[in-house]
């Protein structure tokens, strides 16, 4: 993060999933959010099992 921070860059991802989501963004920056809404939807289904 420091480095990042000293270089002055844009974004400073951290961790793999950042990574996965940075690269989905720039792969499909239309349809970007309908995958993250299909994630999202299947972490609440798995959220809500739990309780």
């Amino acid at each position: 993060m420091l480095v990042g921070l000293e270089r002055r860059e844009k974004r400073v991802l951290i961790g793999a999933d950042a990574y996965q989501i940075d690269a989905i963004q720039r792969v499909m920056p239309v349809g970007y959010w309908r995958v993250i809404g299909r994630g999202v939807g299947q972490l609440d289904a798995v959220t809500k099992a739990e309780v």
